[in-house]
């Protein structure tokens, strides 16, 4: 029941009825907290899902609740195996919502425990685009600091990521391109090709 709860969440959330989704989630955690220990990785997906619901909302501080009780579940879940996909995600996640709260330095350190791990988990395959997503992650956290420098230096890798991985006009790729050359310019380096 709890799987279909989050599945349907899940569904409710692609459909952009955030508030089902919640709906849909809290009920889910209700019942594998009530077949599961505290720490089950299912609890920590079911809360990854409720922060990124809330943050659909524009509620990035109740997201942020969600995501460390998430992580604080993952991390002694894979407390064997600390370089776990999903930890790395929940990190990520967590530099989103600090950044949406405006704290960007915060945010600056989730990105980077979660690349950390992400390089880690991919270093057979460093070309992985969830590698990619962080490094522009980080690219933006670094320009709304202000510092344009290291902004262009994280959104260089993750382009020359996608470019090994994506056609030239896919969104991933366009995205980064134009995040480089905004970066570039706050440098007053101009338009590259």
């Amino acid at each position: 029941i709890a799987t279909t709860l989050n599945n349907l969440g899940i569904a409710r959330g692609n459909l952009g009825d955030p508030r089902e989704a919640i709906n849909c989630y809290q009920r889910a955690l209700a019942s594998y907290e009530q077949v599961y220990q505290e720490t089950h990785p299912s609890i920590a997906s079911t809360l990854n899902n409720l922060g990124a619901a809330w943050s659909d909302l524009g509620e990035a501080r109740q997201a942020v609740s969600f995501y460390q009780r998430a992580l604080a579940i993952y991390e002694q879940v894979y407390q064997e195996t600390p370089n776990h996909p999903d930890i790395a995600s929940t990190l990520r996640n967590l530099g989103i919502a600090w950044g949406a709260l405006g704290d960007t330095r915060q945010a600056v350190n989730f990105y980077q425990r979660a690349l950390a791990i992400k390089e880690q988990v991919y270093q057979e395959t460093p070309n992985h685009p969830d590698i990619a997503s962080t490094l522009i992650g980080l690219g933006n956290a670094w320009r709304a600091l202000d510092d344009a420098r290291q902004a262009v230096s994280f959104y260089q890798r993750a382009l020359a990521i996608y470019e090994q991985v994506y056609d030239a006009d896919h969104p991933h790729r366009v995205i980064a391109s134009r995040n480089l050359e905004e970066a570039r310019r706050a440098l007053g380096e101009g338009q590259r090709h």
